[in-house]
């Protein structure tokens, strides 16, 4: 009986082994297929991380940081520093009522935002950055904000409101 049990046990030992070669195999060959495509959807996923298209807030940023240090140079009143805190883009609605409401001011192709933004002048004591809005605090004066308008690429109507 021993010897028969022994027997079976060698059977069923080497008929898994056969099996499980042919499987792995398999899985090999599985596995070198599907590699090249996790690779390539790796590969199109770095090209498109790479492909960023700035936003009209991007855009804002951007015009807005020559504005503030124009305005800096001009004023004879520099800056220290200063920091763009948000832009807040318009909704369609809120635009549809401003252009409903100034309608050779505004068009449909403009961004319409509002950027607020903190600045510390050099001379603390200087009024000309705390004319207008914004909050005094230390050196800096906080929470300003400006709505602007891009258009064409420029800002324009930049002011305290609508």
């Amino acid at each position: 009986m021993k010897k028969v049990l022994l027997f079976l046990m060698a059977l069923t030992t080497v008929a898994l082994v056969g099996c499980g070669n042919g499987k792995e195999n398999e899985e090999i060959e599985l596995n070198n297929n599907v590699e090249p495509q996790v690779q390539e959807e790796i590969e199109d996923n770095e090209s498109e991380a790479i492909a960023y298209e700035p936003t009209s807030a991007d855009e804002i940023v951007d015009l807005f940081n020559d504005y503030i240090d124009q305005l800096s140079q001009q004023s004879g009143d520099g800056l220290t520093e200063y920091i763009i805190s948000s832009v807040n883009i318009l909704s369609d609605e809120e635009k549809a009522d401003l252009i409903s409401n100034f309608p050779n001011e505004y068009y449909e192709s403009d961004v319409l935002a509002t950027v607020t933004f903190s600045v510390k002048p050099e001379n603390p004591g200087s009024m000309s950055w705390q004319a207008g809005n914004g909050e005094v605090s230390g050196d800096w004066i906080m929470n300003k904000s400006l709505v602007v308008t891009l258009r064409d690429g420029k800002l324009t109507n930049i002011g305290t409101g609508w």
